[in-house]
């Protein structure tokens, strides 16, 4: 789930966005809202939550913002595996 703000005056843009491994939860809109919900059984329950500034180097668009938070929930999806042998 990502969000980008609207530019604010002089601050400029901030993303905001949410990241939830695949099972954990359903996604449902309402009212303009977004919610998350979960089994309540589920002994443990892993999110990755966090923000960009469009100031700093790292998102200076809504795209930059995108395209990272895809690549950080691909790199979940595919973990790196090493084998020593």
């Amino acid at each position: 789930m990502s969000y980008w703000q609207p530019k604010h005056e002089q601050h400029d843009y901030v993303g905001c966005g949410v990241i939830i491994p695949q099972g954990q939860t359903r996604f449902s809109q309402k009212q303009g809202h977004v919610m998350l919900s979960v089994n309540p059984e589920m002994n443990r329950y892993v999110y990755y939550a966090g923000a960009g500034w469009s100031k700093s180097p790292d998102f200076q668009t809504r795209t930059d913002w995108d395209h990272y938070l895809k690549t950080f929930s691909m790199r979940l999806s595919y973990p790196l595996e090493l084998t020593i042998e």
